[in-house]
């Protein structure tokens, strides 16, 4: 399963433990959903788990069994609930309107749970959720735009602020950093997946920390094998010429410790010194044999 089928089968845990949320959740799950001619209602999924919700809320919401049907689909199986209630059907036609109506108005939202359950309902039906170690992306997709913009004010009222974006197939109400997708799984019940999520997050956060450490460290020896290359190169330009014996006694010195040790690193050469130079002075000296070899060498 994928991290968003993982998701949606944590949310399922304690539905049919709901009273007046269950409306609620109801609507929330039908958010994409509209009346065909035949004035049904129907709702679609690939997750069975998630349609045997539904199908047993739909149920005891409106007193009346939906029809459960299956249909393949690139290989893959769907599961279509159909139901038909006028007062549904009223109110997804109201969502529809471009009136200042809200879905907690529209839907009546009647305890402090009632939105939380409601867009859980529409995360069950329209969410998606990218797998953290890959990257980080929690969308809603609507299908249409009045719908979008009552659940951007759902949303809002919830304490959380999405991105907006048009897509191909309606709008898309997204998060993109890590902190808002954490709480937005705490908020709607995801514990468990929370938890995975911040694990995620902490080792993925360990492995950039250790390849930045990797790619500062190779960094750095690419750096010290050209300073080396380019300080022995200066060196042999003047002892071609015959001017290693123009140089000071300690950059002449510092010269000679250096074709005699071509790979040591810093640390290692100032020691060599009596006494010991620090790694300032030692590549000071080497600027100083570099000018004089760029100055006589020409």
């Amino acid at each position: 399963m994928s991290f968003s089928e993982n998701l949606k089968s944590e949310l399922l845990a304690g539905q049919r433990k709901l009273t007046c949320c269950k409306k609620a959740f109801i609507y929330g799950a039908l958010i994409n959903s509209f009346a065909s001619e035949d004035g049904k209602i129907s709702f679609e999924t690939e997750q069975k788990e998630v349609s045997d919700e539904l199908f047993s809320a739909i149920k005891e919401q409106f007193g009346k069994e939906p029809e459960l049907t299956t249909r393949s689909r690139i290989g893959h199986t769907r599961y279509v609930i159909s139901f038909d209630s006028r007062s549904a059907r009223e109110t997804l036609s109201r969502f529809e309107l471009e009136e200042n109506e809200t879905f907690e108005a529209l839907v009546g939202f009647r305890c402090d749970n009632c939105r939380m359950n409601f867009l859980k309902g529409a995360f069950l039906a329209c969410a998606s959720a990218s797998d953290p170690l890959k990257s980080y992306h929690l969308e809603f997709l609507v299908k249409t735009a009045s719908r979008a913009r009552q659940l951007y004010i759902e949303l809002r009222e919830a304490g959380f602020e999405p991105k907006i974006a048009n897509r191909r197939s309606g709008v898309g109400l997204y998060f993109k950093d890590s902190e808002s997708i954490e709480d937005i799984l705490t908020y709607l019940g995801a514990s468990r997946m929370l938890f995975e999520c911040m694990n995620d997050k902490i080792v993925r956060d360990i492995r950039n920390s250790t390849n930045r450490r990797a790619n500062c460290e190779t960094g750095n020896i690419a750096k010290s094998v050209k300073a080396s290359q380019e300080i022995i190169s200066a060196i042999k330009k003047l002892s071609e010429n015959g001017l290693l014996e123009a140089l000071p006694d300690d950059l002449r010195q510092t010269a000679e410790i250096r074709l005699e040790n071509p790979e040591a690193p810093l640390s290692e050469m100032c020691v060599m010194f009596s006494p010991p130079l620090s790694k300032s002075g030692l590549s000071h000296r080497f600027a100083k044999i570099k000018e004089f070899a760029e100055e006589k060498c020409k």
